[in-house]
Protein backbone atom coordinates (compact mmCIF):
# COMPACT_ATOMS: atom_id res chain seq x y z
CA UNK A 1 0.00 0.00 0.00
CA UNK A 2 1.11 3.48 -0.73
CA UNK A 3 2.07 6.32 1.33
CA UNK A 4 -1.84 8.06 1.91
CA UNK A 5 -3.25 5.10 0.47
CA UNK A 6 -6.33 3.66 2.83
CA UNK A 7 -6.71 0.34 3.64
CA UNK A 8 -10.08 -1.56 2.02
CA UNK A 9 -12.37 -1.89 5.18
CA UNK A 10 -14.49 -4.66 2.79
CA UNK A 11 -11.21 -6.53 2.98
CA UNK A 12 -11.49 -8.81 5.69
CA UNK A 13 -7.90 -8.37 6.78
CA UNK A 14 -8.10 -4.63 7.39
CA UNK A 15 -9.54 -4.61 10.95
CA UNK A 16 -7.98 -1.30 12.42
CA UNK A 17 -10.05 1.52 12.54
CA UNK A 18 -9.57 4.43 10.21
CA UNK A 19 -7.19 7.23 11.21
CA UNK A 20 -8.57 10.13 13.23
CA UNK A 21 -12.47 8.98 12.67
CA UNK A 22 -12.56 6.47 15.23
CA UNK A 23 -12.06 7.52 19.25
CA UNK A 24 -9.76 5.30 20.38
CA UNK A 25 -11.67 4.65 23.39
CA UNK A 26 -13.20 1.16 23.13
CA UNK A 27 -15.30 -0.41 25.72
CA UNK A 28 -15.79 -3.99 25.96
CA UNK A 29 -18.23 -5.51 28.07
CA UNK A 30 -18.26 -9.56 28.70
CA UNK A 31 -21.69 -10.67 30.42
CA UNK A 32 -21.38 -12.78 33.36
CA UNK A 33 -23.68 -15.77 31.62
CA UNK A 34 -20.07 -16.67 29.99
CA UNK A 35 -18.89 -17.68 33.33
CA UNK A 36 -21.39 -20.14 34.07
CA UNK A 37 -20.86 -23.58 32.78
CA UNK A 38 -23.48 -25.14 30.23
CA UNK A 39 -25.70 -22.30 30.41
CA UNK A 40 -22.45 -19.93 29.23
CA UNK A 41 -22.02 -21.60 25.84
CA UNK A 42 -25.03 -20.11 25.12
CA UNK A 43 -23.33 -16.19 24.82
CA UNK A 44 -20.08 -17.43 24.20
CA UNK A 45 -19.10 -15.24 21.42
CA UNK A 46 -21.27 -12.67 22.47
CA UNK A 47 -19.90 -9.31 22.84
CA UNK A 48 -20.81 -5.51 22.77
CA UNK A 49 -18.57 -2.43 21.52
CA UNK A 50 -19.37 1.22 21.81
CA UNK A 51 -17.16 3.67 19.99
CA UNK A 52 -17.64 6.99 18.55
CA UNK A 53 -17.62 8.11 14.69
CA UNK A 54 -17.25 11.51 14.21
CA UNK A 55 -19.41 12.99 17.62
CA UNK A 56 -21.73 10.21 17.44
CA UNK A 57 -21.77 7.22 19.94
CA UNK A 58 -22.33 3.82 18.54
CA UNK A 59 -23.40 0.47 20.31
CA UNK A 60 -22.80 -2.39 17.74
CA UNK A 61 -22.87 -6.38 18.77
CA UNK A 62 -21.56 -9.86 17.29
CA UNK A 63 -24.11 -11.38 15.30
CA UNK A 64 -25.83 -15.20 15.88
CA UNK A 65 -25.56 -17.98 13.33
CA UNK A 66 -28.88 -16.84 12.62
CA UNK A 67 -28.77 -13.29 12.21
CA UNK A 68 -25.62 -14.35 10.20
CA UNK A 69 -27.91 -16.56 7.95
CA UNK A 70 -30.02 -13.79 7.36
CA UNK A 71 -27.19 -11.57 6.32
CA UNK A 72 -26.72 -14.17 3.51
CA UNK A 73 -30.26 -13.63 2.66
CA UNK A 74 -30.29 -9.80 2.63
CA UNK A 75 -27.74 -10.51 0.18
CA UNK A 76 -28.38 -13.19 -2.17
CA UNK A 77 -29.38 -10.88 -5.25
CA UNK A 78 -26.24 -9.79 -5.30
CA UNK A 79 -24.55 -12.92 -5.20
CA UNK A 80 -21.30 -13.00 -8.05
CA UNK A 81 -22.04 -9.09 -9.01
CA UNK A 82 -19.60 -6.07 -8.63
CA UNK A 83 -21.90 -5.05 -5.68
CA UNK A 84 -21.80 -8.06 -3.53
CA UNK A 85 -19.02 -6.49 -0.66
CA UNK A 86 -20.87 -3.54 -0.42
CA UNK A 87 -24.49 -5.58 0.07
CA UNK A 88 -22.50 -7.29 2.50
CA UNK A 89 -21.12 -4.87 4.41
CA UNK A 90 -24.25 -2.91 4.36
CA UNK A 91 -26.31 -5.68 5.74
CA UNK A 92 -23.92 -6.85 8.12
CA UNK A 93 -23.82 -3.39 9.48
CA UNK A 94 -27.81 -2.96 9.59
CA UNK A 95 -27.59 -6.16 11.69
CA UNK A 96 -24.94 -5.32 14.22
CA UNK A 97 -26.23 -2.10 15.37
CA UNK A 98 -27.70 -2.07 18.61
CA UNK A 99 -28.17 1.86 19.21
CA UNK A 100 -26.99 4.94 17.12
CA UNK A 101 -26.84 8.10 20.09
CA UNK A 102 -28.92 5.90 22.07
CA UNK A 103 -31.50 5.07 19.42
CA UNK A 104 -32.04 2.46 18.56
CA UNK A 105 -32.40 1.97 14.07
CA UNK A 106 -36.05 1.84 12.34
CA UNK A 107 -37.91 -1.80 12.96
CA UNK A 108 -41.02 -3.36 11.57
CA UNK A 109 -43.73 -2.67 13.65
CA UNK A 110 -44.69 -6.57 13.52
CA UNK A 111 -42.91 -9.54 12.67
CA UNK A 112 -43.51 -10.97 9.21
CA UNK A 113 -43.83 -14.46 9.22
CA UNK A 114 -42.92 -14.87 5.17
CA UNK A 115 -39.36 -12.56 6.01
CA UNK A 116 -37.32 -14.09 9.06
CA UNK A 117 -35.47 -11.29 10.62
CA UNK A 118 -37.72 -8.83 8.73
CA UNK A 119 -35.64 -6.17 11.25
CA UNK A 120 -32.51 -6.71 9.50
CA UNK A 121 -34.18 -6.64 5.71
CA UNK A 122 -35.80 -3.41 7.19
CA UNK A 123 -32.79 -1.92 8.55
CA UNK A 124 -30.70 -2.99 5.68
CA UNK A 125 -33.16 -1.20 3.11
CA UNK A 126 -33.11 1.78 5.74
CA UNK A 127 -29.15 2.09 5.81
CA UNK A 128 -28.82 1.57 1.98
CA UNK A 129 -30.60 3.73 1.10
CA UNK A 130 -29.57 6.88 3.12
CA UNK A 131 -26.41 6.37 4.53
CA UNK A 132 -23.03 6.70 2.50
CA UNK A 133 -20.14 4.15 2.29
CA UNK A 134 -17.52 5.46 4.31
CA UNK A 135 -20.20 5.83 7.12
CA UNK A 136 -20.97 1.98 6.49
CA UNK A 137 -17.26 1.23 5.99
CA UNK A 138 -16.30 2.63 9.34
CA UNK A 139 -18.65 0.88 11.34
CA UNK A 140 -18.70 -2.22 9.52
CA UNK A 141 -14.63 -1.69 10.64
CA UNK A 142 -15.25 -1.96 14.00
CA UNK A 143 -17.14 -4.53 13.71
CA UNK A 144 -14.49 -6.95 12.56
CA UNK A 145 -12.41 -5.49 14.92
CA UNK A 146 -15.03 -6.76 17.94
CA UNK A 147 -15.37 -10.14 15.92
CA UNK A 148 -11.45 -10.10 15.92
CA UNK A 149 -12.02 -9.39 19.80
CA UNK A 150 -14.44 -12.57 20.43
CA UNK A 151 -11.40 -15.07 19.35
CA UNK A 152 -8.97 -13.44 21.89
CA UNK A 153 -11.16 -13.58 24.46
CA UNK A 154 -12.25 -16.90 24.08
CA UNK A 155 -8.46 -17.85 23.49
CA UNK A 156 -7.75 -16.59 26.67
CA UNK A 157 -10.60 -18.73 28.52
CA UNK A 158 -9.33 -21.54 27.09
CA UNK A 159 -6.21 -20.90 28.32
CA UNK A 160 -7.81 -19.72 32.16
CA UNK A 161 -9.43 -22.79 32.00
CA UNK A 162 -6.62 -25.69 31.46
Amino acid sequence: MSVGERPDPLDSQNVEPKGDTVKKEEEYKFPEEHKEPFRGLNFLGHLTREFEYLGHKIVIKTLTTDETLAVAQVVDKYKDTIGQPRAYATAMVAACIVTVDDQPLVSPLGEDSKTPYADIWQRYNYIKARWYPPTIDAIYSEYLILEQKVYEVLESMGKASG
